[in-house]
């Protein structure tokens, strides 16, 4: 861990170095975002209708223009970076967890953190930060599982999933479905069941979504 945010720091400065800024004008022209008014004002009614994009970042996004309001600019470049943070600990930790040695580790983390493609993404308000977290606390917590059966992992995993497919809409739930048709024939048969459960109500809470899309537009995706 000590490492990890030594590897984080290392590359932030880099960043300083080469120029890279945060920057959160995508508000103002990203057909992905609500329009800011809307996110600051009107934000129930906003996601209700929002139909192209799935809702989750964009409330993020109006949660955060309500709560910090001028300075809803530094608490965008705040909370990007805990979340650059958090996705080099989560590479770290599902390297551990699939039996990587520590020197790889150490060395793909300071790899990644110092790729120009971090150092952006990391500084640019837009999905793909948060997107790749999710994906790689997914990966954790179901490997996690596939070691020790809690069902607690189980049902994070399955939750996080749906935060993905919430904020991303090529992870449809056909792509949970496909990750599960691949990991659950792997487990033994008591957790095979355990694991299938969790993704229940996840999925039922997404397509609820992609229903009421149905429902106003006609389209279910």
């Amino acid at each position: 861990m000590v490492w990890v945010v030594g590897v984080f720091l290392l590359s932030e400065a880099l960043a300083w170095l080469l120029g890279i800024r945060f920057a959160d004008n995508t508000l103002a022209f990203l057909y992905q975002y609500l329009d800011p008014e809307i996110l600051r004002h009107d934000l129930a009614k906003g996601l209700f209708y929002l139909h192209a994009q799935p809702p989750l970042f964009n409330f993020y996004l109006g949660a955060t223009l309500k709560t910090f309001g001028s300075m809803s600019g530094v608490a965008f470049a705040c909370g990007f970076g805990v979340l650059g943070l958090a996705l080099l600990l989560a590479m770290a930790w599902l390297m551990e967890e699939l039996g990587v040695s520590r020197n790889v580790n150490r060395a793909m983390c300071l790899l990644f953190a110092c790729l120009p493609n971090f150092m952006v993404y990391r500084h640019w308000l837009f999905y793909t930060l948060p997107a790749a977290l999710l994906v790689l606390c997914g990966a954790v917590l179901l490997a996690r599982y596939v070691r020790n059966g809690k069902k607690v992992d189980a049902h994070l995993f399955s939750w996080c999933a749906a935060a993905l497919m919430l904020s991303r809409a090529v992870y449809h739930p056909l792509w949970l479905i496909a990750v599960l048709l691949v990991v659950v024939p792997l487990l033994e048969r008591s957790r095979r069941k355990a694991l299938v459960l969790s993704a229940v109500l996840p999925i039922l809470v997404v397509n609820l979504v992609f229903l009421k899309n149905f429902l106003q537009v006609g389209t279910y995706s």
